[in-house]
């Protein structure tokens, strides 16, 4: 190692050129960040706001601080996601946005059933709120350039696909030259080379998610099926070559294991904490990964005394849904990982929200009044 490697790296993040991205969540992205050359793992048992959260944390919030930051004049980043979203139809994952988008500006709670009317027996949409979704249709379009969503795919498809749009829309593959800037040959002929992407614009960050590694279809190797477990890992093979070799941010999401969260372990927050040996399927996403992020909903394990919060304070008076999820990173190659955030969730829309730690809450009934209105925080 030489002092003007680390030097290099260092100027380059003083002067910005190696873009971050905002995620709007501003305790947790003082440790966990958006940025190249980056994997990110999220679990959780099902119900728990996984999918919710990854997209606020890695699409949402991001796209909509760019959006704002551009118009200011302040940012020349770029941002594109790409998104493989395979437990249901890509409209389903955009619907869910809209409601998400009619409750922050507008104040309005309603779930894609409603928004899709998709239940005869319940009330349709009325026309003063299709009005607010028309309004809509701008920013949407807006945010629908920086985000592609693909259905269910294998891993080899995924990975040929995200290969396919890097090269061609992100970068090139170059030949590799040596210390004397001599192509690197592979063969004695000299005819093949050894090659390495090279993108097109150094201050855009390319975004590769997947939710979740338990639907990935099926692929084969020599005739015979893998195994869910070597499913997992063949994408997790993939993931590293993309945040390696391309450069990408990625984030994948996982279940978590059934048993996870069993009766011998309800005994506290320590103990009801996810961990490590929580994924389902296979240990390599989470060793692969530069951060983990496990996340809870303590009233589905009759734990109503998490994180110092009081958990029914955090139930619905609209539809008994309890409003609170745990958040735990695990895991953090880049900062201070075993750190725990509390969140308020809309379940109806996706959105999550930081809370304040109870220690800096001066009235917390009030406060508690004010969570259980439908505008929340």
């Amino acid at each position: 190692m030489k002092f003007e490697e680390i030097k290099k790296a260092v100027d380059a993040g003083l002067t910005l050129q190696t873009p971050s991205l905002y995620t709007g969540f501003k305790k947790l992205g003082l440790h966990v960040s958006i940025r190249k050359h980056s994997y990110h793992l999220i679990g959780s048992n099902s119900g728990a706001g996984k999918s919710a959260f990854a997209d606020n944390f890695y699409i949402l919030n991001p796209i909509r601080w760019l959006m704002q930051e551009r118009a200011k004049g302040n940012t020349d980043v770029k941002y594109k996601v790409y998104l493989w979203a395979m437990e249901r139809k890509k409209e389903h994952r955009y619907a869910k946005w809209v409601c998400q988008r009619l409750f922050q500006k507008y104040g309005i709670l309603m779930d894609v059933e409603l928004l899709l009317t998709m239940n005869s027996q319940r009330n349709r949409m009325s026309q003063e709120v299709y009005d607010k979704f028309m309004e809509l249709s701008q920013e949407i379009d807006e945010m629908g350039d920086m985000i592609e969503v693909f259905e269910r795919d294998n891993p080899t498809g995924i990975y040929s696909r995200a290969k396919k749009v890097l090269l061609d829309n992100h970068g090139d593959l170059i030949n590799s030259l040596d210390d004397q800037g001599k192509p690197i040959s592979l063969n004695d002929e000299g005819t093949i080379f050894k090659k390495e992407y090279k993108p097109r614009n150094e201050k855009e960050i390319v975004c590769i998610g997947g939710d979740h590694f338990q639907v990935l279809k099926g692929e084969s190797r020599k005739g015979v099926s893998l195994t869910k477990k070597e499913l997992v890992d063949t994408q997790d093979d993939y993931n590293i070559t993309l945040r390696d070799r391309f450069g990408c941010m990625l984030f994948w999401v996982s279940q978590f294991n059934r048993e996870s969260h069993a009766m011998s372990r309800r005994t506290g927050d320590i103990d009801l904490a996810p961990q490590e040996s929580d994924f389902r399927d296979s240990s390599r996403p989470y060793d692969s990964c530069d951060v983990a992020i496990g996340m809870i909903n303590p009233y589905k394990y009759q734990d109503y005394k998490h994180l110092g919060y009081d958990i029914h304070e955090f139930t619905s008076p609209f539809n008994g849904a309890s409003r609170f999820r745990a958040l735990y990173v695990l895991k953090n190659s880049f900062g201070a990982d075993n750190i725990a955030f509390g969140n308020l969730f809309y379940g109806e829309n996706g959105l999550y929200k930081e809370l304040p730690k109870p220690s800096e809450i001066q009235d917390l009934q009030t406060f508690y009044n004010i969570v259980k209105t439908s505008k929340g925080l």
